[in-house]
Order: C-alpha cells, then sequence, then structure tokens
C-alpha cells in the first residue's frame, strides 16, 4: 500500500509537468503567432506615402552614389580632349618646325610659313565641307564620337542616374500632389 501511495503521488506529479508542458508549449505557440501578427500590423500599418517617401530616400542615396562616378567620368574625358588638343597643337608646330628646316631657316620668310598653314587649314577645311558640310559639324561630330567611345564601358551608370532622376522626379510631384490633398 505504501509503495502504491508514492506511485500514484508520481503519477500525480508527472501529470502535472505534463500539464505544464502543455499549457508552456501552447503559451509559445500562441506568443509566437502574436508577434507575427504585430509585425503584419507594422508591415500593414505603412501608408502608401510612407512607403513612396522611403523609396524617394533610397533613390537619392542611389544619386548621391552615382553622382561622384559621372563627375570622374566627365572630369576624365576633358583630360582625354585637353591631350588630344595637345597632341594635335605639337604635331602642328612640329610641321611648321620641319618646314622651316628643310626650308633653311637662315632664309626664314613669314609668307611661305603662313603659305604652309594656310594650306593645312584648307585641307582641313575641305575635308570637313565634304564629309560634313562645315569645320564646325565635323569638331562637333568628332567630339560626339570620342565621347562615346569612352563612356562606352561606363553606359550603365549614366543610364542608371538618368533614370534614377526621372523617378526621383515623378515621387516628389507625387508626393506633393498627396500633401496638398
Amino acid at each position: 500500500m505504501f509503495g502504491s501511495k508514492k506511485n500514484k503521488e508520481t503519477k500525480w506529479v508527472d501529470s502535472i509537468a505534463i500539464v505544464i508542458a502543455i499549457v508552456a508549449f501552447i503559451l509559445l505557440i500562441g506568443l509566437i503567432i502574436y508577434a507575427i501578427l504585430e509585425k503584419n500590423k507594422k508591415e500593414k500599418g505603412v501608408s502608401l506615402q510612407q512607403q513612396q517617401k522611403l523609396w524617394l530616400d533610397q533613390i537619392q542615396a542611389r544619386i548621391k552614389e552615382l553622382e561622384p562616378q559621372k563627375e570622374l567620368l566627365l572630369r576624365t574625358e576633358k583630360r582625354y580632349f585637353f591631350w588630344a588638343r595637345l597632341t594635335i597643337g605639337c604635331l602642328l608646330f612640329l610641321v611648321n618646325c620641319l618646314y622651316l628646316y628643310f626650308d633653311n631657316w637662315v632664309n626664314f620668310n613669314l609668307g611661305n610659313q603662313l603659305n604652309i598653314n594656310g594650306a593645312i587649314v584648307l585641307v582641313y577645311s575641305f575635308a570637313a565641307f565634304i564629309l560634313y558640310g562645315s569645320p564646325t559639324r565635323l569638331v562637333n561630330a568628332i567630339k560626339k564620337n570620342a565621347s562615346q567611345f569612352f563612356l562606352r564601358k561606363h553606359m550603365h551608370i549614366l543610364y542608371e542616374l538618368q533614370y534614377l532622376k526621372e523617378q526621383e522626379k515623378e515621387l516628389i510631384a507625387y508626393l506633393n500632389q498627396h500633401e496638398r490633398k
């Protein structure tokens, strides 16, 4: 009898432990479900206007990242154009020096020197007129093609920046319109 009483007490303690474990498990599941519901409420609680503002902030941050890259590209392009102009100027100077060297430097005649420079300009103007209609159009076409050639590897930066700026304008217009209401 004594053993059966103890056996009944351990069964009772075991039953209480099982009930407590089940209640704790149910509470844990309830807390998890409550946390998920609260998270969904917070996510659903964000209005469309707030989402648009968050998106605008992200776009503006990306624009701030891309602007220095674009400026670096443009500075590098200007540097290349400067060196190209300097090279062309040095070549013209070299042509003049070679002409003077072969035409006997001692018998320097400014008229002959101007004739060689005039011939260079004449050939350039003739080629520009035949190809593009005017020397200005030739220079602009060469500059445009050189820019495209230089920037071809970095076009994704420029296109993304242009797209983001358009999106920024649209979002600002949208937000301004809804703030007035």
